[in-house]
């Protein structure tokens, strides 16, 4: 009688327990990519809401002539007194300031009684010192910081005007004025491309004593035609009229005395409309009226300069704003009337937004002003116009000015001049009309000269001009709006004849990996040796669908994974 090994029973055990095993297994294994699959399908949905198909892009229509030349501007600007200064930290603290509150302009004194204090004498005897270098100083910073100048130029010295008169009273003789401002902007070619020709001659104690639109015109025309024998391309801004409606031997209202200057022939003679802008107490956008100061009443004169064939002008606000003195000062004194400084902040704002939205002949507002040096007490009214404390903290109007710009310092999709807010020039950029470029100019900048451009897209083309120019510049990218951080590894371009467009960064740059326009700043250099001819920049936005695909992908192969799986489950 045989008998049966003990482990005879063994081989039916195993095969079960492998059964077991291989359905607990596939089990597992379908739990896990469960999970994947769920995992694949949220990150593709975050890819389809991070690419939003079904919103527009937001684009701008191609460059073309604008209606008004020099309306597409930085539309933020101040006054400032850094001539004023003693101290040079000061100056240099306060044009910091400045830039960080996107704030693409100042309008700056450069007094003619300083700079040329003797005839053909530029020496100021005080410090001891060439009576341009402060001056030089001031201009440097701009550049330095990326901020554009608006020279006024007025004050006369002693020996250009009738003893016993006062600064703002003109040259006895035109011509005098007419050398100055040829120096100056012989000295300052390519560097200062905007000059204003004196200021508020409508009150009589700006223009010695008397109104005389006529003298106006006459040293407007003067100045404008010395302007130009030393520099074409210069930008010549009319002065800005004082707001009143006082026709007397002080003041004559500002749309009367315009006209009489454009019954003196003055269009020739000034690129730019200059205009004070000034809401007192009213709301920005209030009805204007000619018995009425008030922000809109700018319109009144935009009608006018219209009418006299000057509609292709713009108008710069050289002086605007509100005041914020305290509510228990003296109704007296508050010759610009008050509102609290919320409003101020507000308002301030709001209408530079306002103005830029409403107006297609609008350019730019100078408001009035940034930092004054010390020589304005708190017991005046003028006292709270500031924007920034003598110790350089910044009032409520400085940050919702900053706010407000911030809004505007990243190029979308489109196409943008040379002289938007998304472009900040650094160095020596000059201005070159040219009926050739779109809105009639580009910039020509110099060797070491650079401009940062802030653009949210996926390829961002520089715009060019045959200038006749040559050589290189090199592009560095870095993410955000801001140039912190470290850069990519800049790429060196050459610049083509005849070339009018050139893409220095595009989707094959690093830059992070969701489709969504991604905000990036191109720094911009020209090389040594070089000059680069801009006349503006294009953005452009193609979504990339790389993390869409790979998701999809992922998710279907997954899907047949599991579907495959299921059935052995079921065998």
């Amino acid at each position: 009688m045989s008998t049966q090994p003990a482990h005879q029973h063994v081989p039916y055990r195993n095969r079960k327990e492998r059964q077991w095993r291989t359905a607990s297994g596939l089990k597992s294994t379908i739990s896990v990519l469960n999970v994947a699959l769920i995992a694949t399908l949220v990150f593709s949905s975050w890819s389809v809401f991070q690419l939003q198909p079904w919103n527009d892009v937001a684009t701008r229509d191609a460059a073309a002539n604008s209606v008004t030349q020099w309306s597409d501007v930085n539309p933020y600007g101040v006054n400032t007194f850094l001539s004023g200064e003693v101290e040079s930290w000061k100056r240099d603290r306060t044009m910091a300031m400045v830039a960080e509150a996107g704030i693409g302009w100042i309008r700056q004194g450069f007094a003619w009684s300083e700079i040329e204090p003797e005839n053909d004498v530029y020496w100021d005897a005080k410090y001891q010192q060439d009576a341009w270098a402060k001056f030089d100083e001031i201009v440097a910073l701009a550049e330095r910081y990326g901020v554009r100048i608006i020279a006024r130029l007025d004050h006369t010295p002693d020996w250009a005007r009738p003893p016993g008169s006062d600064p703002g009273t003109p040259p006895t003789d035109p011509n005098d004025f007419g050398d100055f401002v040829h120096a100056f902007v012989s000295r300052y070619q390519g560097r200062v491309n905007f000059i204003q020709v004196w200021n508020e001659p409508n009150l009589a104690r700006e223009w010695g004593g008397v109104i005389d639109p006529a003298g106006y015109a006459t040293l407007l025309a003067t100045a404008a035609e010395r302007a130009r024998e030393a520099n074409p391309n210069i930008v010549i801004l009319s002065a800005p009229m004082a707001m009143t409606t006082e026709n007397s031997g002080r003041a004559q209202d500002e749309l009367g005395y315009w006209q009489a200057l454009y019954d003196h022939g003055v269009s020739e003679s000034f690129d730019i409309m200059s205009a004070n802008a000034y809401g007192l107490a009213d709301h920005y956008a209030a009805e204007p009226s000619a018995s009425v100061l008030n922000v809109r009443r700018v319109e009144l004169l935009r009608e006018l300069a219209v009418r006299n064939g000057d509609g292709h002008k713009s108008i710069w606000f050289n002086e605007f704003g509100w005041n914020a003195a305290p509510a228990e000062f003296p109704l007296e004194q508050l010759t610009w009337s008050r509102v609290d400084e919320e409003l101020q902040a507000e308002w301030t704002a709001g209408g530079v937004e306002y103005a830029q939205q409403t107006w297609d002949w609008f350019g730019m507002a100078s408001i009035w002003y940034f930092r004054q040096v010390g020589n304005i007490a708190p017991d005046r009214a003028d006292y709270y116009f500031r924007m920034v404390d003598l110790e350089f903290t910044p009032r409520d109007v400085y940050r919702s000015v900053q706010a407000s710009s911030s809004r505007m310092q990243v190029a979308g999709v489109g196409h943008f001049g040379e002289l938007e807010t998304p472009i900040s020039p650094y160095g020596r950029w000059a201005i070159i009309k040219n009926t050739g470029a779109s809105n009639g100019r580009y910039m020509l900048g110099e060797s070491g000269s650079s401009v940062a451009v802030r653009f949210t897209g996926s390829a961002l083309d520089l715009r060019l001009v045959d200038s006749g120019s040559n050589g290189t510049f090199s592009v560095t990218i870095f993410d955000g709006a801001t140039m912190d951080g470290e850069g990519s590894q800049p790429r060196v371009f050459s610049i083509e004849p005849g070339q009018d467009s050139v893409r220095v960064t595009s989707t094959a740059l690093p830059h992070p990996a969701s489709a969504a326009p991604q905000t990036r700043t191109a720094l911009i250099t020209v090389d040594d040796g070089s000059q680069l001819a801009i006349d503006g920049v294009s953005v452009y936005y193609e979504p990339s669908y790389r993390n869409l695909l790979a998701g999809t992908a992922v998710a279907a192969a997954t899907l047949v994974a599991l579907i495959w799986l299921r059935r052995q489950l079921a065998r």
